[in-house]
């Protein structure tokens, strides 16, 4: 069960991560 919070912050950390 994940809150919304942390999958938008891992969404965000996983675009900045995958953006280059």
């Amino acid at each position: 069960m994940r809150s919304p919070y942390a999958v938008a912050k891992l969404y965000e950390h996983w675009i900045t991560v995958n953006y280059w």
